[in-house]
């Protein structure tokens, strides 16, 4: 096959490009891999393939392509190319819903090429509510690519995140969406819809209902735009926003149903998904303002950053906020003290999650917080972890699509995760009573009774 010059090689890239924009993924995803054959698998080379499945979401394409997985381990001080491989693996990683991984990989590449490449850095730290480091971050970005409208309009909701936070921008949120929004009159865009949603959840936020409708109404005109993408999701989430601040049953019900299917996605970042069911948990608190929703129990002990956005959330729509915890103010997955095998580990974090499940990067990553460069390894580990979980505990955990959910939970297990009771003291009491009866104690009556491993059980009885 005659070598393709420079010029009939960029042609090619951009006729991927077109492909790619327009969201016709078959042709594209043909096209990549002979594009990529073509040239030398320079490192410039994959991390533009990289993107293209990046867009196209094949996220496990635009990993493989970075074709590091040999080496990764071994990086310490980081060479400008590995700095951008590990940039866009991270980028890449933190869709998949391994946050605290995703963070620890940006923070160790240079400030130099953060700055270079501010867009993927921002993404990262505004979907992790790092508000103040996404703002300045994505401001850089907006000036490196002055016409890219979505990045104006991240930059919008990193400036509500950081007004959440206590600093008054909306202001100038406000202004950049409004800006977006006239820009787009009169054509069918994307970015107007998107513009108009952002401008609703200000509104929302800030306890501007009125206002919010009219945003609101804004983004349905022009809803056929975002397809069935997270940004639809997104919108129909914040009509939940609105009716449950109306407190409207009917109404929020109806958008629920719409926003669920698209933002719960096995194998993504779960806050796509916590975020929506906040709003059903106000809902909740607005009809019982004295109980706890078992929603915002949920998500405050969820693993991850989305207890940090929960509490700005409670605070602006002020509603009492009430900390989550297990035991003494330790929660199960980053306490080193505990000494639970592997499996218990697994069952109490998948009881935690209930019907949403846990994908299975943030899974691995809450088991091993501290190995971020294993991350290659982790999918074999996780396996044999589940395999023992099912054996030792008779687990019933799904692992589909890279989702992980316990179909029935072990009475034990949800007993260890309940909201405000110290594990051991639970099952000291319930043993003390046990005696009491004249019931014998074995570790196997515990194991049956408690649905634990040996070694806990063992632990119980000493």
């Amino acid at each position: 096959m005659k070598e393709k010059t420079p010029a009939e090689r960029r042609a090619f890239a951009a006729e991927i490009e077109t492909h790619v924009e327009r969201g016709e993924g078959a042709e594209a995803r043909a096209q990549i891999p002979r594009w990529l054959k073509g040239g030398d698998r320079s490192v410039e080379d994959r991390l533009q393939a990289s993107e293209w499945y990046r867009r196209l979401a094949e996220t496990r394409l635009a990993v493989q392509v970075l074709g590091i997985e040999r080496e990764f381990v071994t990086w310490t001080r980081l060479t400008a190319d590995q700095s951008r491989l590990q940039l866009q693996l991270a980028r890449l990683i933190n869709a998949w819903g391994a946050s605290t991984t995703a963070l620890a990989l940006l923070e160790a590449v240079p400030a130099r090429i953060v700055k270079e490449f501010s867009a993927a850095a921002g993404g990262i730290l505004l979907s992790n509510y790092r508000y103040p480091a996404a703002v300045a971050t994505l401001r850089q970005a907006t000036v490196q690519e002055p016409k890219n409208h979505f990045l104006q309009i991240l930059l919008a909701r990193a400036l509500q995140g950081l007004s959440l936070e206590g600093a008054d921008h909306w202001d100038e949120s406000d202004a950049i969406l409004e800006r977006l929004e006239k820009e787009q009159v009169g054509q069918s865009s994307s970015v107007a819809a998107v513009s108009s949603q952002t401008l609703a959840s200000n509104a929302i936020l800030r306890g501007d209902l009125d206002e919010a409708k009219r945003c609101l109404s804004r983004m349905h005109e022009r809803i056929g735009t975002l397809g069935g993408s997270v940004n639809l999701g997104n919108g129909w989430k914040w009509q939940c926003a609105y009716h449950a601040l109306r407190g409207e049953q009917a109404g929020f019900s109806a958008a629920f149903e719409k926003a669920w299917p698209l933002l719960w996605i096995p194998d993504e970042k779960p806050e796509l998904w916590t975020e929506l069911i906040y709003w059903r948990g106000l809902l909740v608190h607005r009809q019982n303002p004295k109980a706890l929703p078992p929603e915002w129990a949920l998500i405050e002990a969820y693993p991850g950053p989305g207890s940090r956005a929960q509490k700005w959330l409670r605070s602006a729509m002020g509603a009492p906020f009430q900390e989550v915890t297990f035991g003494s103010g330790q929660r199960l997955w980053d306490s080193a003290d505990w000494e639970w095998a592997l499996p218990e580990r697994i069952v109490g974090l998948l009881a935690i999650a209930g019907e949403g499940g846990i994908p299975q990067h943030r899974l691995s990553e809450t088991l091993w917080p501290d190995e971020h460069y294993s991350f290659f390894t982790w999918s074999k580990r996780l396996e044999n972890a589940v395999f023992r979980a099912r054996k030792e505990l008779r687990a019933k955990i799904d692992w589909k699509d890279g989702q992980l959910r316990l179909r029935s939970p072990l009475p034990g297990a949800l007993k260890l995760v309940r909201s405000g009771d110290d594990g051991w003291e639970w099952f000291s009491e319930r043993a003390d009573r046990l005696r009491r009866l004249g019931s014998k104690l074995t570790r196997g009556v515990i194991q049956a009774e408690y649905g634990v491993s040996a070694r806990t059980a063992s632990r119980i009885l000493s």
